[in-house]
């Protein structure tokens, strides 16, 4: 049998690798217990075993981008036909393409929409039909929208068709999304429906195969002693002697000390404004890191701008196409991408040419699979939340000014937050603070979405710093600033890689008395420029004379260049070529202004 013969499987974990077709189960696998290398193993077993259809009859769903990642990884060294592997919010966006439905603006929206669909609409009700095993991984992460999309998703399965639920109630750390939502289901009603009304069988998994260090091994033993707690207290008290156990970096000013680390690491924060701070101060001593994106925020990736960027459409030859992949990736690369660049279009026919205007309403609509994403996988080192570090792995994790946090609400949400970020690493878990600040940065009444930093005493205080963020980048067309026309900026966007330091200077053009426009650059260099928005929040947060503007932003930290598309004419006209598709600059940080040197614009 093969799925059991490509990797060492216990015997729980066989179980459910070698499960019928049209069993329904629920798996309980605590952090590095082998889930992802069950799932693959499952697929393996269904494909080869079972004789389902790889393309048609199977169908995995996860919360995180990491883990579809992940599961995509294995299936390729075991050279196992392409799965349909998708986040659900990805996943609810085909549905609705599938069913010629404009997508609503708003991830939590799409799913509304997609869940609708599954209760009203015959061709998708058949589509789901169709599917003969569904696995939904990090089903503890699911609740409001999702949780019902799930639902509407497994209930609508033919009787006949099975399905296999992964998930850890212990690193469920997402019920804060319901303060949010407009549906109420929780993780553990979703779960409970699924055994009760749907007929799952549970299976529980034991070993761990993730933890190398010491501490690490420590780590993982903490799950079982956290799930036999039944006062939080209890867990509480648990936790905090095992992280008092732990190796400690008091007060940080200076992370060279990250470099005697080997492999990969990540610094995991409670929140996206320490995760803020501490990039800055790694952008200070320049320190190339990547700031963990949300998992909706990875957008396509680079190379296919580059390459497709300028060629003549609606419709490509595979040899004109795979021609310009070779002058951007190796042979064998080139070759891989022309076949996920024709899953991504998801047009049967014309298995020799390529549909661009096809492909530019999947990457304008949200569905860009995860194989053509930008992502930050080649980062040695990663800034994040504990929330968006949920299913990715390291060498390495630094815990940084972690304290005990009671939630009057939810008791037990701390208790699981941390043992996420414990369990995280192979060999290292540090425990890091750093000094004291005089400064806050938090979000203010008056300007939500969007942290600053201010000093001085409450109800005094001015700002010092905005955060710039994903969607703070001009993407609508190719941008040109100044004297850097627009194929002077695809050409250095080309040559970027993330991590790097990013700076700002006033675009005194596009400026006008009322908000301020960036151009951003690398190392002098002109890569994009910010928009309105971001202008328009700036100047409510510093409130300066009307038309009077830093000359200058910094601390900010490229995250990513990715790939848009839009309009062929829109680009040919300013000189990115007629094939509709460009690049971006993503960046992330604390943009400081310089005050030293103002402008009067307007």
């Amino acid at each position: 049998m093969g799925a059991a013969n490509a990797v060492r499987l216990d015997e729980a974990q066989r179980s459910v690798a070698e499960a019928a077709a049209d069993e329904r189960l629920v798996i309980v696998a605590g952090a590095g217990q082998g889930k992802t290398e069950v799932v693959t193993a499952r697929l393996q077993s269904l494909i080869e075993d079972e004789g389902l259809s790889a393309s048609a009859e199977l169908l995995v769903l996860s919360f995180s981008r990491a883990a579809v990642h992940a599961v995509r990884s294995r299936l390729c060294n075991r050279d196992i036909a392409e799965v349909n592997v998708r986040t659900f919010d990805s996943f609810a966006s085909q549905l609705l393409l599938e069913a010629d439905v404009e997508p609503a603006i708003g991830f939590e929206a799409r799913i509304r929409q997609a869940t609708e669909l599954l209760a009203d609409n015959d061709d998708i009700a058949d589509l789901v039909e169709s599917l003969r095993h569904v696995i939904v991984d990090e089903v503890q992460d699911l609740v409001g929208e999702r949780a019902d999309f799930v639902w509407a998703l497994l209930s609508n399965l033919s009787d006949d068709a099975g399905f296999t639920v992964l998930g850890d109630p212990l690193q469920g750390i997402y019920d804060f999304v319901l303060d949010e939502s407009t549906a109420p289901t929780t993780s553990p009603e979703l779960l409970g429906s699924i055994s009760t009304e749907l007929g799952a069988t549970e299976v529980s998994l034991s070993t761990n195969y993730r933890a190398r260090g010491a501490d690490c091994i420590r780590a993982a033993e903490l799950g079982p002693l956290l799930r036999s707690k039944t006062k939080p207290d209890e867990a509480r008290s648990a936790l905090r002697g095992f992280r008092d156990s732990l190796p400690h970096v008091e007060r940080v000013e200076d992370w060279s000390f990250l470099d005697l680390y080997g492999g990969r690491s990540a610094i995991l924060c409670r929140s996206n404004a320490e995760v803020l701070r501490i990039s800055r101060e790694l952008v200070d001593e320049d320190i190339a890191h990547a700031v963990r994106r949300p998992a909706q925020s990875f957008g396509a990736a680079k190379w296919i701008g580059s390459a497709l960027g300028a060629l003549q459409g609606p419709i490509v030859a595979r040899s004109d196409v795979e021609q310009r992949l070779e002058q951007i990736l190796d042979k064998a690369d080139a070759e891989d991408a022309w076949y996920l660049l024709k899953s991504a279009e998801q047009r049967g026919r014309g298995m020799n040419q390529i549909d661009l205007d096809r492909l530019r309403r999947r990457l304008g609509a949200g569905t860009v699979p995860l194989t053509l994403t930008e992502g930050d996988d080649d980062m040695r080192i990663i800034v994040s939340t504990v929330h968006r570090a949920k299913g990715l792995e390291f060498d390495n994790v630094f815990i940084a000014d972690w304290s005990d946090r009671p939630d009057e609400d939810d008791p037990w949400a701390p208790i699981r937050l941390e043992y996420v970020a414990l369990t995280r690493a192979r060999d290292t878990i540090v425990m890091v603070t750093t000094p004291r600040r005089h400064s806050v940065v938090s979000e203010c009444r008056w300007l939500p979405d969007r942290l600053q930093e201010r000093m001085g005493p409450k109800g005094k205080s001015r700002a010092r710093a905005l955060e710039i963020g994903y969607g703070d980048t001009y993407a609508a067309r190719p941008v040109a600033v100044d004297n850097a026309s627009v194929a002077q900026v695809q050409a250095a966007l080309e040559k970027l890689t993330p991590g790097v330091a990013v700076e700002a200077e006033l675009d005194r053009m596009r400026s006008d008395a009322q908000r301020p426009i960036y151009a951003l650059t690398v190392n002098g260099r002109t890569v994009g420029r910010t928009t309105d928005e971001f202008g328009e929040d700036f100047s409510a947060a510093f409130k300066v004379r009307p038309g009077q503007w830093p000359a200058a932003l910094t601390d900010m930290v490229l995250v990513s260049v990715e790939t848009v598309a839009g309009d062929p004419s829109i680009a040919a006209e300013a000189g990115a070529g007629p094939g509709g598709f460009w690049l971006v600059p993503r960046v992330a940080g604390l943009a400081r202004p310089l005050w030293d040197v103002m402008e009067k614009v307007g």
